[in-house]
């Protein structure tokens, strides 16, 4: 027996997971990673006839970096599997990273027969309840003919922005079912939101009117390609660039408007010592050589561009330890004016005596 399809040809009767499949490719999925697992023998056979490859993984959580990482890279959702019990438990880690960075990611796990979930079971755990806060949307496919409805929700929800992890549950006795039906088609790309043209004068106003405009740039600028465009936009406007994590590498670390990553120890130095004109931008991987080679005046050259000019002062181990916190220092015999606080020959900050007291203009902390 069969059903009509959209066409009017007879659709003919064939398994759950034959179904699921066939969704599967309509979605434009290339590779399934992860390990199979008895409750999802039936999808396994389904996959071994299709144009799917299955790409089997020591562990579920690889499988799920893996999946995560093509998503990344295609901004098409990756796949993965894993059966029920810890083979869905081992997937939580990779489809968590996915749901923070944005990768859209579509999980699949195995799961007991629906009759057996209301009772005590072998392996049998809440996987949809368990993976509710790293996910965008989970489902348990709790009957065969919902299949085409779930699996086009999965990764609409999975590649729509903000990108993220999806999940869907796959009861063994579900997807050994017999089923009429068809996939539901797909878009043949995504839609990209676009500002108005009312945005973008709003936009243009804020920057002009502001005095130290800087850029933050996000995960946003890396998944629409958008690097180029800011790098430009960044040459042609003169206006600092910093990244979040997951913007790194929008702009070269050695690009004179790169401020560095926000929040991290590896980000770029950048400093302005207000009045004084002081800039001066270094890498904290290139210092690090250079502490290691114990040549820390070299290392400090970048921050210490300009100041010539300015007198040292040498302050002992303990008062260069109070102005590397910023705190003041009273009871200093120095001529009023700015000074370079040294411990050693080595800069600490760039100081301003008033009075008898030492105040930090600009602190090295390195």
């Amino acid at each position: 027996m069969g059903s009509c399809g959209r066409w009017g040809d007879l659709v003919a009767e064939r398994k759950a997971s034959d179904l699921f499949v066939e969704c599967l490719e309509t979605e434009g999925v290339k590779y399934v990673f992860g390990i199979p697992g008895e409750e999802t023998l039936d999808l396994n056979e389904s996959l071994d006839g299709s144009s799917i490859a299955f790409v089997p993984v020591r562990h579920e959580q690889g499988g799920a970096y893996m999946a995560d990482m093509y998503g990344r890279l295609t901004q098409r959702a990756g796949v993965c599997l894993g059966t029920l019990g810890p083979g869905a438990t081992n997937l939580v880690t990779g489809v968590a990273d996915a749901f923070l960075d944005h990768a859209p990611l579509v999980a699949l796990t195995g799961q007991a027969d629906l009759e057996r979930m209301h009772k005590e079971s072998h392996q049998h755990i809440d996987v949809v309840s368990m993976l509710r806060p790293v996910t965008k949307w989970n489902a348990r496919l709790s009957a065969s003919q919902i299949i085409p409805e779930v699996v086009r929700k999965a990764f609409k929800v999975a590649q729509a922005q903000k990108p993220g992890a999806t999940h869907i549950e796959l009861p063994e006795d579900v997807m050994g079912e017999q089923v009429t039906g068809e996939p539901l088609p797909a878009p043949l790309r995504s839609s990209r939101v676009e500002p108005s043209d009312r945005e973008l004068l709003r936009a243009a106003e804020v920057i002009r009117a502001a005095a130290n405009p800087i850029v933050l740039a996000g995960n946003g600028v890396a998944r629409n390609r958008a690097a180029p465009a800011l790098r430009e936009f960044a040459r042609t406007t003169g206006i600092g660039v910093a990244e979040t994590f997951m913007g790194k590498g929008a702009l070269d670390f050695e690009d004179p408007h790169a401020l560095g990553t926000v929040g991290h120890v590896s980000m770029l130095r950048r400093t302005q010592a207000g009045p004084f004109g002081l800039e001066a931008a270094i890498s904290l991987d290139k210092l690090t050589e250079l502490a290691m080679a114990r040549d820390l005046e070299q290392a400090l050259l970048p921050l210490t561009a300009g100041l010539d000019d300015i007198p040292a002062l040498p302050v002992t181990p303990g008062q260069a330890r109070l102005l590397r916190q910023g705190r003041k220092l009273a009871g200093i015999a120095a001529k009023p004016g700015l000074h370079l606080a040294t411990d050693r020959s080595v800069p600490v900050a760039l100081v301003e005596c008033s009075e008898g007291e030492l105040r930090v203009v600009r602190g090295f902390n390195l």
